[in-house]
């Protein structure tokens, strides 16, 4: 999980489901625990793609990926994709 810039230690995690109906391309929805994440230390579930490309399987980066864990926030807990980012937000 760097890729998503969470410098805490992974204490758990569930593959809720996996959407397999493009084998080359497969979508993992997938629960996490981190150490010193905000409340329980769970995030909202996210989506994980993984692609095949000349035979080998690579996560896939989705750049703008937004989770919102400030619980002082009405979409707290949620989780956004491909969103523009703006350094200072």
């Amino acid at each position: 999980m760097k890729f998503l810039k969470i410098n805490q230690t992974l204490l758990d995690y569930k593959i809720v489901s996996v959407d397999q109906s493009n084998p080359d391309h497969v979508i993992f929805h997938v629960l996490t625990k981190y150490e010193g994440v905000g409340g329980n230390g769970e995030l909202p579930e996210l989506q994980i793609i993984v692609h095949k490309s000349n035979g080998v399987y690579k996560v896939l980066i989705q750049p703008g990926t937004v989770i919102n864990m400030d619980p002082s926030q009405p979409n707290y807990k949620t989780v956004e994709y491909n969103q523009k980012i703006t350094i200072g937000e």
